[in-house]
């Protein structure tokens, strides 16, 4: 940051300091908080309004609201929230402090001596965050995450509008805000933004956190000057449990046993919190803690992109190089554990100290047969012969445990109209991958394999003139390869906000506030291949697998796991040596540094709100890695570095005809810095071919308008419309040039590009209701639905150097995303059917048409019931996946398969306790 800018950020500072100092002397004040008389619980987002100056405050987490300049004497004051009734207190306002605690009874739910409905306090709390908040987001509550069989935030995230999920093994693991690529998305727990454990990518891994330890959830779909700038499709901030989010003592714990068709097998998963308050509620602590082991597995066959090919007997049409065939068997462990300790000495001071621990570990073997045909002849529509094909036998054997972890201190206090608040975060990823094996069998002879049904999503083979390929005997060992991996990535950050109240004018409100945060990534990577081995791996026979699922009926041999068991054991006998190139090109350091400051000014005129203000982010990059020269062998040590500032304005307004419906205005700009992977300065030199990475990549830059209308119903119902436009600027994309790289003229040298830019409108639609108007017992009906069409188009730049533009669809953009889903709640039962779906997105970008990937559509059942046995113990059931729906995914052009892999269906059932 330079020094002009420095001395501005003190000014103000100082400004602000004095406006404390100024605000002490104000007229009288009234604080306190809201409760639920049924349940405890403190309510944030009651909107508490001054009847007579129209000054109001929305109260905060833990129930807490101050307003400011009040005049002396008799005053009235109304608090109220949506599904609760509204309550008019009359308060005698004295100079000085002023305390008012107020309970609000729910507005149509009756509680009955059995039913606690906490699910309702649940839905209040989301819908009432989203209507009193400054931007447009949507949110989910706890409550509401535990009505689907949602298994991590990511799957959790996935219901709202306008989300989707990228899946891994079926489970949601990245998630897609209004089209746009998890990488360009920033993710945070209680304002910290978390640090990622992918090798190469800035995209959050989400199903690393467990659902259970998850208060709520929300995605800001428009950017605030006081929002993270690194915000393209959203910012998503994920809510740990408080001790203060409820009075007294919070205890509750969960009992669940999973099962998984495809495998057969039965597991388990625990989750419990407990907090409670001491010393008259100025000190509260809270401990939230799940565990879960998911033994599942996926069945899955491949191909390379078709490609319009001549057979040797002068047939034509479309065949793939290469067809794989692979078996998957998963065991899945997932830890989190929260923990909050929080202190309010008195009404106008609060400090806390929090954490989260999230481990996610994965033990996964895989079988896959690779056949790679020599040359084709018999080619039709819909088959081929592969001539002299080579079949190869892989086995892997992984285990990968994935972290992320967040500390973090910090308080807030308020004197008078002013307030501060500041946090100091350290947010901790990692990746390791302490065993990856590969044992490789090839089959002694080439073969001639017919393949039919190459139109559809499951290929048939057959060998042609015998059976040998189906002797374990005839596969001759090739190879082992292991390795170990660990990708690491720190964040430190510190980051505070001034707020000052205004009373009596236009301007009610100022805010600014700075961050500053250091971030490193690095990967240790060490690879090494046998030089030798035993003689009892020199063929398959020895360690053939023998139940099999066989999923697709091809019969072709598979390798145990017994080879893993083997090698580590004799290790010594295959004389592992280091692969020197592999290792080191996977090596690198990078730090980045942000500095970021902002302010914003919030203005009322009747029904009108306007929020304006702007963000500075000043980047400074530098990263060192290593080069490999194929011809010489010789690995050198590379660097680079690069800085660029970005100034991103925005202006936002709300406008209130009534109290129940609010349309609002944005245009607000933001930022993605390039994924690491990009930018590493690696370089893989072979003969006059180059791969080299671009530190001097610019970030992309967003240009944003949104405009949204929501009305909330009775019965926490709302229906609400929103659309929005983005321009984004500097794609990256990888592109092959021909210039000079060093010694080496006229080089082919791959790297990373900005390239053009590209625009993506889109269409959200929600509707939400309980259907209360309905005849007994249909009263008990409930309807949840949203509906998202995007339409976008970026300009690709060539995959070489002067070849053509494209024109594709952004990459992870689906053009309709939905939800629905069917409730039944009357007395002790609760059922939920529920569906998401998507379209097709594309996924990959090729060098050509034909090589694009695109992810099909995909559609989800899942049923959930609860059944409340006394108002402490409730059972469950939910069944996933109820159609077995696969990812699909095909090849640009062709329409053929790239991808076909099922999962099965899944279930679970338990038991609920709380307190």
């Amino acid at each position: 940051m330079n020094i002009s800018f420095t001395k501005k950020l003190a000014a103000a500072l100082s400004l602000g300091l004095l406006s404390q100092s100024a605000s002490l002397y104000a007229d009288g004040s009234l604080t306190g908080r809201v409760i639920d008389v049924d349940t405890g619980v403190y309510l944030d987002g009651v909107l508490v309004k001054h009847q007579a100056s129209g000054k109001s405050a929305v109260t905060q987490r833990g129930g807490t609201y101050a307003l400011d300049a009040l005049p002396e004497g008799e005053q009235e004051v109304v608090f109220s929230y949506l599904g609760f009734e509204n309550e008019t207190q009359t308060i005698n306002i004295a100079d000085g402090s002023n305390k008012l605690d107020v309970q609000l009874a729910q507005e149509y739910f009756q509680l009955d001596e059995i039913v606690v409905r906490a699910n309702v306090i649940g839905q209040a709390r989301a819908l009432n965050f989203q209507k009193s908040s400054d931007a447009f987001v949507n949110a989910v509550s706890a409550d509401a995450i535990g009505q689907f069989p949602d298994q991590n935030a990511a799957e959790a995230l996935s219901r709202l509008p306008g989300v989707s999920v990228e899946r891994d093994q079926g489970e949601g693991r990245f998630v897609v805000i209004r089209g746009i690529d998890p990488n360009l998305n920033s993710v945070s727990v209680d304002g910290i933004k978390l640090a990622s454990p992918s090798t190469g990518s800035r995209a959050t891994l989400l199903d690393t956190i467990p659902s259970d330890n998850l208060q709520q959830l929300e995605v800001f779909k428009t950017a605030l000057p006081s929002h993270p700038g690194d915000s393209v499709g959203g910012y998503i901030n994920i809510k740990t449990p408080s001790a203060y989010d409820q009075k007294g003592t919070t205890a509750r714990a969960s009992l669940q046993s999973n099962y998984s068709d495809l495998v057969g097998e039965w597991t388990g998963k625990f989750s419990g919190v407990y907090g409670s308050t001491l010393n008259d509620g100025k000190v509260g602590f809270l401990v939230s803690f799940s565990q879960e082991e998911r033994e599942f597995g996926s069945d899955n066959n491949e191909s390379d992109p078709f490609v319009e090919e001549e057979g040797e007997d002068d047939s034509s049409g479309l065949v793939s190089e290469a067809i794989e065939l692979r078996e998957y068997d998963i065991l899945r462990t997932r830890t989190g554990l929260s923990a909050n300790l929080e202190f309010k000495p008195t009404e106008n001071s609060y400090y806390f100290a929090r954490t989260s621990w999230n481990r996610y570990k994965d033990t996964e073997t895989r079988n896959a047969g690779v056949i790679e045909p020599d040359g084709f002849t018999a080619i039709t529509p819909n088959s081929f012969v592969g001539l002299d094909s080579e079949l190869v036998r892989e086995f892997k054997d992984r285990s990968e445990e994935m972290g992320i972890e967040t500390y973090s201190f910090g308080g807030e206090n308020r004197l008078g109209n002013t307030s501060i608040d500041y946090t100091l975060a350290f947010s901790v990823a990692e990746e390791e991958t302490p065993y990856d094996f590969e044992a490789v069998y090839e089959y002694e002879d080439g073969v001639d394999i017919q393949f039919t049904d190459t139109d559809k999503n499951v290929l048939g083979l057959s060998e042609i003139g015998g059976t040998g390929i189906y002797d374990p005997a005839g596969y001759e060992f090739d190879s082992i390869v292991t390795s170990n991996q660990l990708v690491e990535e720190e964040d430190v950050s510190g980051t505070f906000n001034v707020t000052h109240i205004f009373s009596n004018s236009a301007l009610k409100e100022i805010k600014w506030g700075g961050l500053a945060r250091e971030k490193e990534k690095s990967s240790d990577l060490d690879e090494y291949e046998n030089d030798e081995n035993p003689e009892i791996v020199d063929t398959l026979a020895n360690f053939t697998l023998t139940n099999s699922r066989d999923p697709f009926g091809f019969g072709l041999p598979l390798t145990s796991r017994d080879i893993s068991t083997y090698f580590q054991a004799n290790e010594d006998a295959f004389a592992m040596e280091l692969a020197e190139d592999a290792s080191a090109l996977e090596d690198f350091v990078s730090n980045e540094d942000v500095t970021a400051a902002y302010i914003q000014a919030k203005f009322r005129f009747d029904d009108w709100e306007l929020i304006g203000g702007a963000r500075y982010e000043d980047t400074k990059f530098s990263t060192s890695g290593f080069s490999y020269n194929d011809d010489t062998e010789e690995i050198t040590p590379t660097s680079g570095s690069n800085s660029y500032s970005n100034f991103l304005p925005g202006i936002h307004a709300r406008y209130s005809p009534s109290d129940r419906t609010i349309v609002r205005l944005s245009w607000n700009n933001t930022l993605s810095r390039p994924n690491f992977e990009q930018t590493i300065p690696f370089a893989e030199i072979e003969g006059d071919e180059v791969s080299v990475g671009n530190p001097l990549l610019d970030p992309l830059e967003s240009t944003n308008f949104d405009a949204s209308i929501e009305h909330y119903l009775d019965n926490l119902g709302i229906i609400s419309a929103a659309v929005f436009h983005k321009k984004v600027e500097n794609f990256i994309y990888e592109q092959t040039l021909f210039q000079d790289f060093g010694d080496i003229e006229d080089a082919e040298v791959t790297t990373f590009l900005n390239g053009e830019d590209g625009t993506i409108t889109g269409l959200e639609l929600a509707f939400q209701r309980q259907l209360t108007f309905l005849p007994a017992p249909f009263d008990g009906f409930g309807l949840y639905t949203n509906l998202t069409l995007v339409d976008g188009k970026a300009t690709v730049a060539p995959a070489e150097e002067g070849e053509p533009s494209r024109d594709l669809p952004f990459v992870k953009q689906s053009e309709m995303v939905g939800n629905i889903a069917l409730t039944y709640e009357k007395e002790k039962l609760f059922i939920r059917l529920a569906a998401s779906w998507r379209d097709e997105y594309l996924d990959e970008i090729g060098a050509e048409p034909s090589e694009d990937r695109y992810i099909q559509d995909h559609t989800q059942v899942d049923l959930t019931t609860n059944y409340q046995i006394t108002p402490q113990i409730s059972v469950f059931a939910n069944w996933l996946n109820i159609t077995n729906e696969p990812l699909l995914a095909q090849w640009g052009e062709t329409n053929r398969l790239s991808q076909f892999e099922e999962y099965g269906w899944s279930a679970n059932t338990g038991i609920r306790w709380s307190y």
